[in-house]
């Protein structure tokens, strides 16, 4: 599966997806690696505002961080809430 495109994230009116565009465009699943970690309450929250297809591509990204992470390098508030 490749990379969402700009025509794949669609229009941008509104605030939240246009952050969400801002946060994942043109970053492969690899790259959201260390976005996940910095802050993975922000960035799922992001998940809320894609369309199906560019989900559908993040899904499986944040699926391999979630089963690859070691929680206990968190910060407490993070780690705690995963």
């Amino acid at each position: 599966m490749n990379i969402p495109t700009e025509e794949d994230w669609g229009d941008l009116s509104d605030f939240d997806k246009a952050d969400a565009f801002k946060e994942f465009f043109g970053k492969s699943n690899q790259d959201m690696q260390q976005e996940y970690k910095r802050n993975i309450y922000a960035r799922c929250s992001d998940f809320y505002e894609m369309p199906v297809v560019v989900l559908s591509y993040y899904i499986y990204g944040l699926a391999d961080f979630i089963e690859h992470t070691d929680y206990w390098k968190f910060p407490s508030e993070q780690g705690s809430a995963i």
